[in-house]
């Protein structure tokens, strides 16, 4: 994840998580591990996991059909069920899957990156509609990845930031319904 270790983010996360372990240490605030030793009750950051706690959750207006694709891929995959989801680090497999789109997404070439979100594509709607009913997802990201989503927004001059979600989740949804290979790249644990 290039993007997320030149970010300023990444720097504030680390010095929050700094600061916290410096207060609860003053505090005397300590959890008992499963050997029965006393160690601070800090959340865990890494580089590969620079924030551990994802946000409280965001209702995201999708349409009809990418809500029903996350929701059959969850089941399909048994995403609930993964172990970064029973840990805690994401809260549920929805989640999960939509932020590998994001990370995937920003993987992507600069090319890349301007044909999906750039380029006017029409594939579930006719001309003039509003490109069918939307319905309403519960998903908990990251901070750095609604931010990179919100830049994406701005830049490409989307009318929302739900708009970059539906562009994000039609185009990544072509791809692995066109080919299982796209599928697996995009969902195993």
């Amino acid at each position: 994840m290039p993007f997320l270790q030149h970010t300023p983010v990444v720097g504030a996360t680390l010095a929050a998580a700094v600061v916290a372990y410096m207060v609860l240490r003053r505090r005397g605030n300590r959890e008992t591990t499963a050997e029965g030793k006393t160690q601070a009750a800090v959340p865990t950051t890494t580089k590969s996991n620079p924030n551990p706690n994802p946000t409280a959750g965001r209702v995201w207006a999708v349409t009809k059909v990418q809500a029903e694709y996350v929701r059959s891929m969850v089941a399909k995959r048994g995403l609930d069920e993964i172990e970064a989801v029973g840990t805690g680090k994401y809260s549920d497999g929805a989640s999960w899957m939509v932020t590998r789109l994001i990370l995937q997404a920003n993987k992507e070439t600069k090319k890349t990156k301007s044909h999906i979100f750039r380029v006017v594509r029409c594939h579930n709607c006719s001309q003039s509609s509003t490109g069918g009913t939307k319905v309403s997802i519960n998903l908990s990201l990251r901070d750095e990845h609604v931010k990179w989503m919100n830049n994406v927004s701005k830049a490409c001059k989307h009318a929302s930031l739900d708009k970059t979600m539906r562009i994000l989740l039609d185009w990544y949804m072509a791809l692995a319904m066109k080919d299982q290979e796209a599928e697996d790249l995009f969902f195993d644990c």
